[in-house]
């Protein structure tokens, strides 16, 4: 029997272990061949389930984009006559190259087939895989940060140096040398390069924090200073590269703080970022609406379950009284984490409230176009009691007396 006959046979059989004697090296796409008699055992464990006993082979050649053209061989259970498809190459020895097919091919014969079983293999699922999860040390090391509460960048700046060398190795073997390994093992090295690579941009925010410190020293200088002021800001409006990467990375308008020190699974320490968060929150802050008034009302929390349309939120509304010459009022929305900032507050309390002005033009249910504006509060600072407005009852006789018009 052939080498060829062989492979046919075995795979009627359903007989991996003597299927792995005559597989040619990496014969599924480019998988180990332990990936590939991984996925066969657990295909014909289903077909055995159901009662099959044996496969039939049959040829084809395939017919759409996916397999235009390819040579095809399609297994098909004796009972159920489910099957699976495997395009392929082949010279007078053996069979090699085998990749994952659809059902759209075209036979000699017409076959009595019914469940097709589309055969493909994740690198993420193999044991090949798995093994390397479990034994690679930078991969367990990186288990281990993710696995606190919080993770100090002293840690990460440790494992970034012990395993620089390795990174350098594996970035060149992927410029280079890609051809040379299996799909999960390029799987694995590029999870590691892509590893290094988040956690050195981790490290390079880090190490920004000096400069923050520098510009909020400048800032605590010149705040009460409204020229010296703006030319601080202005300077950071021109290198707001500097604090742009940090943002991209962290930001999380629905949290407390706006910033979620959170990447993947790894949760970092607050306190390593200390100086840019503060430092953030004086750029915020200047690009927020800001009013002083007397809380007038506080409405309930209102929490929105997830839906299929509608991700889950919640927001509470307040009504700030404001003492400006109309006695303004402004209904201020709070979402999310921000609605811990009206924790403790009560109606009557003199605070300061930072605030996003949003709007837009919106279509009303009569069809007509109008703006809306809204007001998203940032965060409430509580105040001393409001002061007390002194006043000119002398000179307010003479309004009412001369200028305010007589009711004739």
């Amino acid at each position: 029997m052939t080498q060829k006959e062989e492979f046919i046979n075995h795979i009627s059989f359903m007989d991996t272990k003597s299927l792995e004697t005559v597989l040619v090296e990496n014969a599924f796409k480019k998988y180990a061949n332990t990936s590939f008699i991984e996925k066969l055992n657990k295909l014909f464990a289903e077909f055995k389930t159901v009662g099959n006993t044996r496969l039939e082979a049959y040829k084809g050649i395939g017919i759409c984009e996916c397999n235009k053209d390819k040579k095809v061989f399609c297994f098909v259970g004796d009972k159920t006559k489910d099957y699976f498809t495997l395009s392929y190459l082949e010279n007078e020895k053996e069979y090699y190259k085998f990749s994952t097919s659809c059902s759209e091919v075209s036979y000699d014969e017409k076959l009595d087939v019914n469940n097709f079983h589309h055969f493909s293999i994740k690198p993420e699922n193999t044991s090949e895989y798995k093994n390397h999860k479990q034994t690679s040390c930078p991969i367990k090391e990186y288990t281990a940060f993710c696995s606190k509460v919080i993770c100090n960048m002293n840690a990460i700046e440790i494992w970034l140096e012990k395993h620089k060398d390795s990174y350098s190795e594996t970035v060149a073997l992927l410029k280079e040398n890609t051809f040379k390994l299996n799909l999960v093992e390029l799987a694995v090295k590029k999870e590691f390069e892509i590893l290094y690579g988040k956690l050195n941009v981790l490290s390079i925010l880090h190490k920004k924090e000096a400069y923050f410190k520098q510009q909020i020293k400048d800032y605590n200088e010149v705040k009460d200073s409204i020229s010296r002021l703006k030319n601080w800001f202005d300077y950071q409006a021109e290198n707001k590269n500097k604090y742009q990467l940090f943002s991209d990375v962290f930001y999380n308008n629905r949290t407390l703080t706006h910033y979620s020190l959170k990447i993947d699974e790894l949760t970092l320490n607050p306190e390593d970022f200390k100086h840019t968060l503060k430092y953030l929150s004086i750029i915020e802050d200047s690009q927020a609406v800001v009013f002083e008034g007397t809380v007038k009302t506080i409405g309930d929390l209102y929490v929105h379950i997830e839906s299929n349309n509608n991700r889950a939120y919640s927001k509470r509304k307040i009504v700030l009284s404001i003492n400006d010459f109309c006695c303004s009022e402004y209904l201020i929305t709070f979402s999310d984490g921000r609605v811990k900032h009206l924790d403790n507050l009560s109606v009557g309390q003199f605070v300061k409230v930072f605030a996003r002005l949003t709007g837009g033009e919106l279509q009303n249910s009569e069809g007509t176009n109008e703006y809306r504006h809204n007001l998203y509060g940032w965060r409430v600072e509580k105040l001393d009691a409001k002061p007390k407005v002194k006043k000119n009852t002398k000179e307010m006789d003479l309004y009412y007396k001369y200028i305010l018009p007589l009711p004739f």
